[in-house]
C-alpha cells in the first residue's frame, strides 16, 4: 500500500468511523522484492548492472533497506484497521514475527482467510493428453522460462503430449522464440474461455519462483485438473498438501525433478489417474464459497 493511499484511508477513516478491513493477497512483504526487482530491471546500461549487482543489491540487502521501508506501512495498516487478513497460517507468523508484533495486542487483528474457489458443476473425469499452463508471462515471478526447460525435455519422453500456455506478458515474445523448435508447445494468449481446456487437461503446471497463492492450482483441482508445482511458498504448500495426495510439490527450481515427477505422474494408469483426479477435486471444497464465506461472516460479526 503506497503512502499516499494510506494518508487517504486513514482520513476516511477518521471522518466517517467506518470500519477498515485490509486483505493481503501476497506474502508478507511482497513489496520489497517487486521494489528490489524493479529497481534491478532500471538498471539497463552495463556500468548501470554492475554498479547494482556490485555495490548497491549488497549494500541494500544488508541494511534491510526495503523491509525496512514496508514495515513501517505495515504497522501503521495494523494500527489503523479493525481487522488483517493473509492467506494461510503460516503467512500471520511470519507477517507478526518481520513486523515484530508477536506479542503486541495488534497480533489479534489478524485472522486466516483463504482466497475462495468458484465451482461449475461436476467436473469432467474423461482427459487428454494434454498439461497446460495458466498465468502472467512474467520473468520476476512466473518464470515461465524454466517450463520450457522442462518441456524440451519431457517432451522426449511424452511425445504424444502437447503443452497449453495460456496467459500473455512482457516475456511471451521471448518464451515463443525459446521453443521455436518444440512443435508440442501452444502460446494460446490471454482468454476468458478456460473451462474447455480445465475439461481437456491432464495436468497444470506452476513454475513460479514466487506465488503467494495460486489460484490457478486450486481452480485446477475444482475441475479434476492434477496440479505440479515448485514448493516456492506456505500458499503453494497449503493446497498441493500432502503432496502426492493433493497434487505434486516439487523443490523449488529443481528442473530435473519436475521433469521426472511430470513422466511418472503422465504414465500412471487411467485408474490412478482418475483416483487422484477425485482426491483434487476433493481437497478444492476447501475453498468453496460457503467454506470461505463463513469465515468472513464471523469476521465481519466480531468486529462489528
Amino acid at each position: 500500500m503506497s503512502a499516499r493511499i494510506l494518508r487517504v484511508t486513514g482520513r476516511i477513516i477518521r471522518e466517517t468511523g467506518c470500519k477498515y478491513i485490509h486483505t493481503n493477497h501476497g506474502t508478507p512483504l511482497w513489496e520489497a522484492k517487486t521494489c528490489e526487482y524493479s529497481k534491478q530491471r532500471n538498471a539497463i546500461t552495463v556500468w548501470r548492472r554492475l554498479l547494482w549487482h556490485a555495490y548497491y543489491r549488497p549494500v541494500l540487502k544488508e541494511l534491510h533497506f526495503w523491509e525496512l521501508k514496508f514495515k513501517r506501512r505495515y504497522r501503521k495498516v495494523l494500527g489503523m484497521c479493525s481487522a488483517y487478513t493473509v492467506l494461510c497460517p503460516e503467512y500471520r507468523e511470519v507477517l507478526l514475527q518481520k513486523v515484530g508484533l508477536e506479542h503486541s495486542p495488534l497480533s489479534a487483528k489478524v485472522h486466516t482467510i483463504p482466497n475462495a474457489q468458484i465451482t461449475k458443476g461436476a467436473a469432467q473425469l474423461d482427459k487428454e493428453k494434454i498439461f497446460i499452463y495458466v498465468g502472467r508471462l512474467t520473468y520476476s515471478d512466473k518464470r515461465v522460462d524454466r517450463l520450457v526447460e522442462i518441456w524440451r525435455i519431457v517432451s522426449k519422453q511424452l511425445p504424444d503430449w502437447h503443452l497449453y500456455i495460456f496467459g500473455d506478458g512482457e516475456e511471451r515474445a521471448q518464451l515463443e522464440e525459446l521453443s521455436k523448435d518444440l512443435s508440442s508447445i501452444h502460446f494460446m494468449g490471454a482468454t476468458n474461455d478456460l473451462q474447455q481446456y480445465y475439461d481437456r487437461a491432464s495436468i497444470l503446471c506452476l513454475v513460479s519462483e514466487i506465488e503467494s497463492w495460486g489460484l490457478c492450482l486450486t481452480e485446477a483441482q475444482a475441475n479434476g485438473v492434477i496440479p505440479v508445482a515448485f514448493d516456492c511458498s506456505a500458499g503453494v504448500r497449503n493446497i498441493l498438501s500432502p503432496s502426492g495426495e493433493n497434487g505434486f510439490l516439487i523443490p523449488n527450481g529443481d528442473i530435473q525433478a519436475f521433469c521426472e515427477a511430470l513422466v511418472a505422474l503422465a504414465r500412471r494408469s487411467p485408474e490412478e489417474m482418475n483416483r487422484l483426479r477425485r482426491n483434487v477435486i476433493e481437497k478444492s471444497k476447501m475453498y468453496s464459497i460457503d467454506n470461505v464465506g463463513r469465515l468472513w461472516l464471523n469476521l465481519l460479526e466480531s468486529i462489528r
